[in-house]
């Protein structure tokens, strides 16, 4: 089940940041209580929504740790209807490896530009998570509506894995949960 971000009836003039854990299982056989978002056999070539925010809402980073490796040539991608990579690509991802940390993408860009004052990172789209550089304001098509950030699942049919994804965000002032 998606993770989802309700809007908060609060028109105050400051917000706090707030974070956000989505846990992605390729294991459909465990206790399927662990998890918020699974994916089996059907979805060896799917999008699934992690979170969905309110229209407007502000991501200032992802983080994403891969608890348990998924199957050889299993890939993953993390990103929104625009673009199924910008917050992180299958390389960075590196689905069939578990990892000792989170990795957040702004610090990805830092790490792969080779420092704030390298201008590698706005070129290098490749490896650069494009959405790491400066965070992305989540806008629907449709004034409203709400927005999902995506994990594009491709390569080998899943059936282990865990991918523990969080998400630091702001909500849109003065909207009303109403």
């Amino acid at each position: 089940m998606t993770v989802v971000i309700p809007q908060k009836g609060d028109a105050s003039k400051t917000r706090s940041l707030q974070f956000a854990k989505c846990v992605l299982s390729g294991d459909t056989t465990g206790d399927t209580l662990m998890y918020d978002v699974i994916i089996g056999s059907g979805d060896s070539a799917a999008v699934s929504a992690l979170f969905t925010f309110p229209n407007g809402a502000y991501i200032l980073d992802v983080g994403f740790q891969v608890v348990t490796a998924f199957v050889a040539s299993q890939t993953l991608t993390l990103g929104d209807t625009d673009s199924a990579a910008a917050w992180a690509n299958a390389a960075a991802i590196g689905a069939t490896v578990a990892d000792t940390e989170i990795n957040w993408t702004h610090g990805l860009v830092l790490l792969q530009g080779e420092g704030i004052a390298s201008t590698t990172a706005t070129a290098d789209t490749a490896s650069v998570p494009i959405y790491g550089i400066h965070g992305r304001t989540m806008v629907a098509d449709t004034i409203g509506d709400p927005i999902s950030l995506n994990v594009t699942v491709a390569g080998a049919v899943p059936s282990t894995g865990v991918l523990d994804v969080f998400v630091a965000y702001l909500l849109p002032f003065g909207k009303s949960s109403t």
